[in-house]
C-alpha cells in the first residue's frame, strides 16, 4: 500500500491509460506543460508531452486491484480511511507545483521525496551523481533573496543580525 500510483491518460481507450509511481508526478506535469518535450518514467513508459490529456490518481493500482475492477462504496471508505485519497492528491499538487518551478530537466530524474516543496533545493543530495550536485549548487547560488551569500541581514530594535537564508546555502 506504500506504493502510490498515478494514471497518465492519453486517450479514451483502456490501452491509453498508463500507470506511473506517484513519486514521478512532477515529470508527468512537466511533460503536460511542455508538450514538445519527451520523457521516460521508471515503469518504462516513454511519452511525448502533447499526448497527455490528463493525470489522475490510480486507485486500482495503488490498492493492488485489477484495472478493470470498479470500486464500490466500501472500497472508497477503505481508501478514505487509509488516507490514500489525500496522499495521492498531495502528490498531484506537489508535482504540479514543482513542474512549474523546475527549469533544469536533470531535476526530473529525482523523485518528489528528494525535492522540497518549493523545488529550489534538495532534501538529500545523491552522493554518486556529481552532475546533479553541481547543478543544484549553481541554482542555490542564484538565490534572489541572499544573492548567493547564504544569509540575509535582519534589522530589529536590538540591531542588525545575519540570519541564514531560506535557500539554506552554507554560509
Amino acid at each position: 500500500m506504500n506504493n502510490l500510483k498515478l494514471k497518465i491518460i492519453t486517450g479514451f481507450d483502456d490501452e491509453q491509460k498508463y500507470t506511473i509511481d506517484a513519486e514521478e508526478a512532477h515529470k508527468a506535469y512537466y511533460l503536460f506543460n511542455h508538450p514538445e518535450e519527451r520523457g521516460t518514467f521508471n515503469s518504462g513508459l516513454a511519452i511525448i508531452g502533447k499526448f497527455i490529456q490528463a493525470i489522475q490518481p490510480d486507485y486500482n493500482a495503488t490498492m493492488g486491484w485489477n484495472k478493470t475492477y470498479i470500486p464500490d462504496d466500501n472500497d472508497w471508505e477503505i481508501i478514505r480511511a487509509k488516507g490514500i485519497d489525500n496522499k495521492l492528491r498531495d502528490f498531484l499538487q506537489k508535482g504540479k507545483k514543482l513542474s512549474e518551478i523546475i527549469t533544469d530537466r536533470s531535476l526530473l530524474k529525482l523523485s518528489l521525496n528528494e525535492l522540497d516543496n518549493d523545488g529550489k533545493k534538495l532534501l538529500c543530495l545523491p552522493e554518486n551523481n556529481k552532475d546533479i550536485q553541481e547543478q543544484i549548487k549553481q541554482q542555490i547560488s542564484k538565490c534572489s533573496i541572499c544573492k548567493g551569500e547564504g544569509f540575509v541581514i535582519v534589522t530589529n530594535e536590538n540591531g542588525s543580525v545575519a540570519k541564514p537564508c531560506i535557500c539554506q546555502k552554507p554560509i
